[in-house]
């Protein structure tokens, strides 16, 4: 007959080391803290033999999927995490009161996960270490303010705009605003810590009788205003400009404004039924005459992928339909005209 020996304890023990598997995914290039998401943000996963890979993005929270990519028989995936973390910025122009504030919503922040094909949301076999993000190009390796408008300006009285600044490393930044108004001169001080992206946000409402108004950052700079009376005729608009900064400027002039009604129109017997599909209200307005320099800050607005009406009640988002912009005229001063609509929600009704 046959025997069953039993196996020694030892070999069982070595038996069962030399089966388990010793293939191990790990990321062999993570981007930097703060990478700027315009400039591409790559990550590479390596994998001991030729496999099927998913590598996904998670947010903060530790459960919400910002995106997924999945290679298939490949030893090594290379992936830019840029396009799939911009859809996960979130702009709104700054609403608080004079001083430091958060970049809400300006930054994402995500941890890159790599496994076999198939595994996720159960285990990962590879993480790489938390990334902030910001949005715009390339940053600067030091601290720096973040703006395209140039260093003096003009805003009306009772306006009130953001200032983005970039602190690559934890450290403490502080503005000295000086306040004039006639013969009387304010100073204040404010302070913040922080590291990564953050705003400073100046509202005039808290210097009612300002006349001029200057922020000084330091060896960062300094941005000097001109304030003027505020015109009910005039229109200022925020947009994002194309370094992740959102810009302020107030158009002092209006040319015209339009109301345009889309209707559905159906036939019978007794004459014609009209549906009001929508409303728009089309705005044309023009700036002052103005230096190259804050036209070709202006003119970003035509391409903006978000853009604001500032108004006393918050913020309207409108679609800028002008496509063209004038930045120099021979021989003549230069003004930046644009139309902007507003959809206006109605309800469906029949006539």
């Amino acid at each position: 007959g046959r025997y069953l020996l039993p196996v020694p304890a030892a070999r069982r023990h070595r038996h069962i080391h030399l089966s388990k598997s010793t293939s191990t995914m790990t990321f062999a290039q993570i981007p930097e803290q703060y990478t700027a998401l315009g400039s591409g943000a790559i990550y590479v996963v390596e994998s001991p033999e030729a496999a099927d890979i998913d590598l996904r993005l998670v947010a903060s929270d530790g459960t919400t999927c910002l995106g997924m990519q999945r290679y298939v028989g490949v030893k090594e995936a290379r992936c830019d995490a840029a396009p799939l973390l911009r859809r996960a910025l979130r702009f709104e122009p700054a609403d608080d009161e004079t001083g430091f504030t958060p970049a809400a919503g300006r930054t994402v922040t995500a941890t890159a996960e790599a496994a076999p094909a198939g595994s996720f949301p159960d285990r990962a076999e590879a993480t790489a270490p938390a990334r902030i993000f910001l949005a715009g190009p390339a940053g600067p390796a030091e601290p720096a303010l973040r703006t395209t408008m140039p260093a003096e300006r003009i805003i009306p009285a009772g306006a009130g705009e953001e200032i983005s600044i970039t602190m690559p490393e934890f450290g403490s930044v502080a503005a000295a605003v000086t306040v004039r108004s006639g013969d009387r001169t304010e100073f204040h001080r404010y302070e913040a810590s922080s590291a990564g992206l953050f705003l400073f946000r100046l509202d005039l409402k808290d210097f009612p009788d300002a006349e001029e108004v200057t922020l000084d950052f330091g060896t960062m700079g300094t941005i000097h205003y001109t304030v003027v009376p505020a015109r009910s005729e005039s229109c200022r608009l925020a947009w994002r400009s194309s370094i992740g900064s959102v810009e302020h400027y107030t158009f002092p002039v209006v040319r015209e404004v339009r109301l345009r009604t889309e209707k559905n129109r159906a036939e019978n017997r007794r004459g014609y039924v009209a549906r009001i599909g929508g409303q728009e209200r089309l705005t044309r307005i023009e700036s002052a005459y103005e230096a190259p320099g804050v036209l070709a800050a202006l003119a970003e607005i035509t391409s903006s992928p978000a853009v604001w009406r500032v108004t006393d009640g918050g913020c309207i988002p409108v679609d800028v339909t002008t496509e063209e912009a004038t930045l120099r005229r021979l021989g003549e001063l230069c003004s930046l005209s644009l139309e902007i609509r507003e959809k206006i929600e109605t309800e469906a009704t029949w006539n």
